[in-house]
């Protein structure tokens, strides 16, 4: 009647990055070259563990936990030569030392329930979850100019994020006679965000000043509302499942600081669902069978490549998020042989609009 797990896992790595570019600077036809050295070394503990308690032969109850730690640090040098790209003169030689420290930090919960209807399969779950996250990131950085010869740039910030998501969820699965089957459910997801940052920044001599370009205050929320209906029937060796899924995205985002931005995404859409099965026939006395899937999908821009914050890599380098994306659209059709679900053959077509990704931008 009662079942329990637990886990531990403990994790060590050190990465290394080099990374090697040029660009072309049209305005006085030189070449930016810059050669980068970056290790990652991280720490990391995690553990998980979980109970459920059969309360009747047809109710189960659930509860399970993930805890998860990760200490990171990133050590990066990065020599930067500008020269004219026809003659090779040397136009600037600067070096770019950025060191960062992390804490991440990761508490999942789960409660869940089963509940078994009928001896056919038919059954009921509800789940609840809450995950809460918080990151903490400093970081300091060195600009040196040896040619021309000019007074070091040196930085410093904070960067703290936290995040709670609460998810609810219930499912229902019917069979009924004439082997239907129908599969209904409802999802609610709530993520609540919050970032802020703190840089200051002084030159040569001078005192320190708050940099007005790093420094960010950012709330972010965002509520996904789902449905799902779908039916199953299988006959002369068919199986074909046809659904419905409804879904509502609502997402709002403020910056506070430097200035005031904010972004909005509100839409309510409806993704077709068709799936088709069917025995193909036996090879090495194996049982082949066919799939025909086709369904449509969304993927949703996230809080980090929204938030419009600019995270500093060196003096001519930066990661900014762009907070008009809108969410990308994915129509999948695709055909597969399996055994035993395992894939064997496969062959499919996505359609895929408003692509979102990292892109980087002369400035």
């Amino acid at each position: 009647k009662l079942n329990s797990y637990f886990s531990y896992q403990f994790t060590k790595r050190n990465n290394f990055e080099e990374l090697n570019s040029e660009r072309f600077i049209q305005t006085d036809s030189s070449l930016l070259a810059q050669k980068a050295y970056t290790t990652y070394p991280s720490l990391n503990n995690y553990f998980s563990g979980g109970i459920d308690v059969a309360v009747s032969k047809k109710l189960t109850i659930a509860y399970d936990i993930r805890l998860s730690n990760t200490n990171s640090k990133s050590y990066a040098t990065n020599a930067i030569n500008i020269a004219k790209y026809i003659t090779q003169q040397a136009l600037s030689t600067s070096q770019s030392d950025v060191n960062n420290k992390g804490n991440a930090l990761f508490i999942g919960n789960n409660i869940s329930s089963k509940y078994k209807i009928d001896s056919a399969g038919s059954e009921w779950t509800m789940a609840f979850d809450y995950n809460y996250y918080y990151n903490n990131n400093t970081q300091a950085y060195n600009n040196y100019f040896y040619l021309p010869v000019k007074p070091a740039i040196l930085g410093n910030g904070e960067n703290k994020n936290d995040k709670n998501i609460f998810v609810a969820q219930t499912d229902l699965t019917v069979k009924l006679s004439n082997k239907f089957t129908v599969e209904t459910g409802l999802k609610i997801t709530t993520s609540n965000s919050n970032n802020s940052a703190d840089y200051i920044y002084a030159t040569g001599t001078n005192p320190s000043q708050v940099d007005p370009y790093q420094t960010n205050t950012f709330k972010y929320k965002e509520t996904i509302s789902a449905a799902y209906l779908q039916l199953a029937k299988t006959f002369y060796g068919f199986t074909i499942k046809p659904g419905l899924r409804l879904e509502t995205t609502d997402i709002n985002g403020r910056q506070l600081i430097p200035k005031d931005t904010t972004l909005s995404i509100k839409r309510t859409d409806l993704f077709p669902y068709i799936f088709l099965r069917h025995n193909l026939f036996k090879m090495f006395g194996f049982k082949l069978i066919g799939n025909a899937i086709y369904r449509r999908s969304i993927k949703r821009p996230y809080y980090e490549i929204l938030n419009p914050y600019p995270k500093y890599i060196d003096q001519y380098l930066f990661d900014v998020g762009n907070p008009k994306l809108q969410p990308q659209f994915t129509t999948n059709y695709e055909f597969n042989v399996t055994f035993n679900d395992f894939p064997v053959f496969a062959l499919g077509i996505n359609q895929t609009n408003n692509i979102f990704s990292n892109v980087t931008y002369q400035d």
